[in-house]
């Protein structure tokens, strides 16, 4: 249960999904424009407590080479959001993209996480793409526009 399944990709509304958690959460939610090629499949809502806590959107594409990625916008800090989501996971690298500082999350054996603090929400990218796939993402979303709430 919970990993990746055989078979056609799940249909998943993503453009209403995330204009929905806009007019619900306290920050800006952003819609990135990725390549038409990857697939939206999952989503979710959530909540980091405690300290530095907030609340969080989720969402999922399949990459054209079959890679699962998540886009995750958050108005938890970064210091709570990653030790919630991922567990006490240690900064490996860093990544200077449009303007934004990217902290990488490696592990071994696990997936990287990339986080960017765009002030009024921090954005995490996880999953098993590429780098030009996490860079392709990170690019969609600096590019967008919050939608409206």
């Amino acid at each position: 249960p919970g990993g990746p399944k055989e078979g056609p990709v799940p249909n998943f509304d993503i453009d209403a999904a995330l204009k929905f958690d806009a007019s619900e959460v306290g920050f800006p939610i952003r819609n990135p424009r990725v390549p038409d090629s990857w697939q939206p499949n999952s989503g979710t809502r959530t909540k980091v407590n405690g300290p530095g806590g907030g609340e969080v959107s989720t969402v999922g594409y399949i990459t054209e080479t079959g890679a699962f990625m998540q886009l995750t916008q958050s108005s938890a800090t970064e210091e709570a959001l990653v030790p919630s989501l991922f567990g006490n996971r240690s900064a490996t690298d860093a990544a200077q993209l449009d303007g934004h500082t990217w902290v990488i999350y490696g592990e071994q054996g696990s997936e990287p996480v990339w986080v960017a603090d765009f002030t009024d929400v921090r954005i995490l990218l996880r999953g098993a793409g590429t780098t030009d796939e996490f860079t392709e993402l990170a690019h969609a979303v600096d590019g967008a526009t919050p939608l409206k709430k």
